[in-house]
């Protein structure tokens, strides 16, 4: 297998399709790149900016191109020495109409061959939900939106439907029958209907579906006939409701989903249902397409997304490693906390590189000065909160007011298992179950069909202590889980037992992502570059020994991971963490900056009953991200305060502190946006003021965002560049990291060069940002073994410095990288000739 040398994140849409991608094939090659690293390419919802809201894996999104498209691409890539990485997405699905096996289930319920495909629950307590599939879209009650008639039956080219505004689904194919049984009889010589049902796979029942309706649009009589039965059942409630009843589907208000679910969702995103990878005919139906593409050899490796919401993430990844063979190049999207480490069980070649970023995000942070900075932030706001317990009540409290089905519906599984569960109370059985999965110390664990591994008991031991010294009143229950956790329980078969285990860990994963990644990373503020998956914001700024030590392991261990520093799910760009990690060289002059600027925009700051708007955690917040997104060298124009705007908004509604996205908060977000647009009045005071310190800070601080860029692009690992980030990326979270690049620009910055005399164009511009990339990408080229097979050999150069050597056989290259300091390195005697 030969590994990528470098690949090149794509986020392709209907706004850079595949003839987008075409036009910039050269100018990726001589950049040096070998790889293009593709976002999802099937068909997704209508106009989907990202792709992951799939709806048919077997067909290429027609708002990309066709297959023809991608073929003649690959084949122009082949050309030029580059392969194709396939981001797949085999944890979940989209809740639509276009998503044809889904609706094939709603329509045709046990009778259809996808009704094992969705993780969904068909034996629910809730009689409404009883072998039916809760679809959470309406705005109200479902009695409401039938009293404002808002729900209503159509028959279009695609049969009866249930619509709901803009939102269609399929009726039952009952309910054509019990159509031509109702009050007005259809009109003498109506086509009966097509059978049987059963037993024919999708194509040949929609080719024999779609003939019955053309036959029956055909005949003006029965169309008109269909319509009229359709208005007036539309105006007619209980005629309505009754139908809604027979339904294979029970339509409900968005907000039940928080309290009561029957279906398992991507994080908590209702539109998103999940698939039962771990059955053989859900993993060859959904694998058919990509393996197409790879016997052909039009891609040469996948991306998982997702790895850790299956439910059992090694038996897929030896499932795939099978079908796949031994030659496919497979990373996973796999974020490791802490000193947690990548199984060695599973046969890939790494993850997608958080663990990386999180790496150099530490390295690049002076410890001594961001304790400074974490004090003054805890007088700031006036909360010492440690990040650990901000993280425990961030996820437990989210876990009762988002996750309560989730949660009732483990608790019901485990009480059906094990009925007596040590004779506790169902209340101490889910309190404890909550505690416990709140103080998970990483995403989740990976139990197998027996005793866990070492590492697994590690972790699953480590939140149990932590819940019994936080909730010491749960005793019972925790020991209840545990045990449950360890050996199954009186009676209980071990394939339950498994599956159980299993289970729970595919709901600790939602917990720690909507807890953390959209929770605690907009509350807890000090150094917000440490906002990070990967990373550990509670204790910022490790020695140049402890990243060392990762650097060896990595070699060791996942050479053929991902180096990745920005991505389409960073919350900032490389350059402004960069930005942000130079603020702990100099606390003492940031903390009086932050100090000055609060008393000059005092006025600016408002009092509503009683709160401060904005609060002095956001209003240091906002101060932090104008620091790392002021364009270096570019305007702070219109688009650029529009996008700030944007940034602070979703920032306001994920920390869910005054305002959300479930109940926003209008007082709270028109003060802060009217304080942000007051502070980046160009001919303000703050302004004046912030600008051209912000200036000297870029000034200072460029030479470390090359040197993070030289780190990633040697060390152990394949370099991942992220669309647009060969020039300068300060980027603020989603959408905003998803803009798409200005490649006619980018393209006249990397035409060939050497360096002038004055480097300052060159910074501003973001030329020098290329140049480097494409002098190391095309010496990698040169010397594949010397980076994916060759040594790292630690070395240290001198205090601030980062020094490495990478050797295979007779070939040495010396790396050096300032990561504190850009100064001369103090060369010392002996030090390695690179001339070597």
């Amino acid at each position: 297998m030969a590994n990528p040398t470098c690949t090149y994140r794509i986020q392709l849409n209907r706004d850079f399709p595949f003839s987008s991608l075409e036009k910039i094939l050269d100018y990726l090659y001589q950049l040096g790149v070998s790889t293009i690293y593709a976002s999802p390419i099937t068909q997704a919802i209508a106009g989907s900016s990202h792709g992951y809201d799939g709806t048919d894996p077997l067909r290429i999104n027609p708002e990309l191109g066709t297959l023809g498209d991608l073929e003649r691409i690959i084949n122009r890539m082949k050309s030029l020495g580059m392969d194709w990485i396939q981001d797949i997405v085999p944890n979940h699905m989209a809740i639509d109409r276009s998503n044809r096996w889904l609706s094939d289930l709603l329509e045709r319920g046990n009778d259809s061959p996808y009704r094992e495909h969705f993780d969904i629950d068909w034996d629910h307590p809730d009689p409404a939900l009883r072998g039916r599939l809760m679809i959470p879209v309406l705005g109200n009650t479902l009695e409401t939106c039938l009293e404002k008639k808002e729900i209503s039956l159509e028959f279009s080219g695609s049969g009866l439907e249930i619509a709901y505004f803009d939102r269609r689904f399929p009726a039952t194919w009952a309910s054509y029958g019990w159509l031509f049984r109702g009050g007005n009889p259809p009109p003498p010589g109506m086509l009966s209907l097509p059978g049987p049902v059963q037993a024919i796979g999708l194509d040949a029942w929609e080719k024999i579906k779609m003939t019955w309706f053309r036959q029956l649009e055909s005949n003006p009589r029965v169309m008109n006939w269909l319509k009229g039965e359709a208005e007036r059942i539309s105006q007619d409630p209980e005629k309505l409701r009754e139908l809604l009843d027979a339904q294979r589907f029970s339509l409900c208000c968005w907000k039940e989903t928080c309290s009561k679910i029957n279906y398992r969702r991507f994080f908590i995103i209702n539109s998103l249902i999940c698939l039962n990878m771990e059955r053989e005919t859900v993993r060859e139906d959904y694998h058919r397409f990509y393996l197409d593409l790879y016997e052909k050899g039009l891609i040469s490796g996948l991306r998982v997304d997702h790895l850790d919401g299956l439910q059992d993430p090694e038996g897929y990844l030896n499932w795939l490693r099978l079908r796949f063979g031994p030659d496919c190049f497979i990373v996973v999207e796999k974020i490791l906390t802490g000193d947690e480490l990548l199984s060695a069980q599973w046969p890939i070649q790494g993850t997608t590189g958080y663990e990386f970023l999180g790496t150099l995000n530490q390295l690049f942070t002076d410890r001594k000065g961001a304790r400074e900075i974490l004090e003054f932030y805890g007088r700031l706001t006036g909360t010492n909160e440690s990040y650990t317990d901000l993280t425990y009540v961030r996820k437990y409290n989210f876990l009762h007011h988002h996750m309560g089905g989730e949660l009732d519906n483990l608790v019901r599984l485990a009480s059906l298992l094990d009925p007596v569960h040590g004779g506790l109370e169902t209340s101490s059985i889910k309190g404890s179950l909550a505690a416990w999965m709140s103080w998970m110390p990483v995403y989740r664990a990976y139990p197998g069909d027996g005793p866990l591994s070492g590492p697994d008991q590690d972790v699953l031991d480590q939140a149990f202590q932590a819940a019994c010294h936080r909730n010491p009143e749960l005793l019972p229950g925790l020991q209840w889980w545990q045990q449950m956790l360890h050996a199954p329980g009186p009676g209980m078969a071990a394939g339950d037992w498994v599956r159980l285990r299993r289970r729970l860990m595919q709901f600790t994963v939602p917990l720690a992502a909507k807890g953390i990644e959209d929770g605690v990373f907009y509350i807890y503020n000090p150094l917000i570059a440490h906002n990070e998956v990967g990373d550990t914001p509670g204790d910022p700024g490790k020695p140049r020994e402890w990243f060392q030590e990762r650097m060896i392991r990595r070699m060791e261990e996942t050479p053929g991971g991902l180096n990745a520093t920005s991505t389409h799910d960073t919350k900032r760009g490389e350059d402004a963490r960069i930005l942000i990690h130079y603020l702990s060289l100099i606390p003492g002059d940031w903390i009086r900056q932050v100090e000055d600027w609060m008393n000059l925009n005092q006025g600016l700051v408002i009092q509503h009953e009683g709160k401060r708007v904005p609060s002095r955690t956001d209003e240091y917040l906002i101060y932090q991200a104008l620091v790392g997104g002021t364009p270096i060298g570019g305007p702070t124009d219109d688009a650029f305060r529009e996008r700030v705007q944007g940034y602070l908004k979703k920032a306001l509604r994920e920390a869910g502190t005054v305002t959300s996205w479930d109940q926003p908060v209008a007082w709270y977000e028109s003060g802060c946006a009217s304080f942000l647009d007051s502070i980046l009045d160009p001919r303000g005071s703050f302004w004046k003021k912030f600008q051209p310190w912000v200036l000297i800070i870029q000034e200072q601080a460029w030479p470390l965002s090359l040197s993070q860029l030289l780190i990633k692009l040697t060390a152990p690992g394949i370099p991942d560049l992220y669309m647009g980030s060969e020039s300068w990326n300060q980027s603020f979270v989603d959408p905003d990291n998803r803009r798409m690049p200005d490649y006619a620009t980018l393209e006249s910055l990397a035409r060939a060069g050497g360096l002038p005399e004055e480097i300052t164009p060159w910074v501003r511009s973001g030329k020098i940002r290329i140049y480097l990339i494409r002098a190391v990408l095309q010496f990698r080229k040169k010397n594949p073994e010397l980076f994916s097979k060759g040594s790292y050999i630690p070395l240290d150069p001198g205090p601030g410095w980062l020094g490495f050597i990478r050797q295979w056989k007779e070939i040495r290259v010396l790396v050096l990288a300032p990561f504190s300091v850009p100064v001369l390195p103090p060369f010392q005697e002996g030090f390695p000739d690179p001339s070597g």
